[in-house]
């Protein structure tokens, strides 16, 4: 199985920084900056790493506009600083807080893997690389 495509966009000290660990864990992962990132930049990953409070705009209404912009919705992760999670926001798969452990997210991402495959073969969406 190939490597998940991973995209994190936040502040410099968490999103660049977990970037570097996953791709050092074998994972195909970029960093993009929180103002610059767009919901087009996202259509060739697999999962999206996002801090809550991207730069002028949520980061929960960033995701909810990925779906005007998508063909498969990626697995979601959003962290932020607040022990409150986002709710039950449309198009989160989890929600971490800061600090974030890396190794907590290598698991979750193995996880989420397992089941994201399991279901994109299952409904025959699975796209040849």
């Amino acid at each position: 199985m190939a490597p998940l495509r991973i995209l994190l966009t936040g502040p410099v000290e968490t999103a660049a920084t977990l970037a570097h660990y996953l791709y050092l864990s074998q994972y195909d992962s970029r960093w993009e900056r929180d103002d610059e990132v767009q919901p087009a930049d996202v259509r060739d990953c697999d999962v999206l790493i996002a801090d809550i409070g991207l730069k002028g705009r949520s980061g929960c209404d960033f995701v909810r506009n990925l779906s005007e912009h998508q063909r498969r919705r990626p697995i979601v992760i959003v962290i932020s600083n607040d022990s409150q999670p986002p709710g039950k926001e449309p198009g989160i798969d989890a929600h971490l807080l800061k600090p974030v452990d890396p190794d907590v997210i290598r698991a979750l991402l193995q996880r989420l893997q397992g089941s994201w495959f399991s279901s994109v073969v299952r409904h025959g969406s699975l796209a040849a690389t």
